[in-house]
């Protein structure tokens, strides 16, 4: 069976847990040459213990400097998961406009 997405590269925000680390699992199945972008060094260790080749990078993505600089030094990226994101201890109904503005702008 032929692999979708063999000789491409692919690049997962927030890919060393949940949902990030699943589609960053099956990319791998595919054939894709997978980077995951993690905040948890611990998290992202332990996903490369479990598939050494998938490539992570420790990183904050909020910090736009030094997640600009990780990427490039990638190279071509054919296939983009921007899974990234912030957690607020907030029902999504009951955050006020501003600070929902707030964290959409962050990412």
């Amino acid at each position: 069976m032929a692999k979708r997405f063999e000789g491409k590269t692919a690049l997962v925000t927030g890919g060393s847990r949940g949902i990030g680390k699943a589609v960053a699992e099956r990319l791998l199945q595919e054939g894709a040459k997978v980077y995951v972008l993690g905040k948890s060094q611990e998290n992202l260790e332990k996903l490369k213990t479990e598939h050494s080749s998938i490539n992570t990078i420790q990183i904050d993505v909020s910090d736009w400097d030094r997640t600009k600089t990780a990427v490039e030094q990638i190279g071509v990226v054919d296939l983009l998961v921007n899974n990234a994101g912030m957690l607020h201890q907030e029902i999504f109904v009951n955050v006020e406009i501003d600070k929902f503005d707030k964290i959409l702008n962050k990412l």
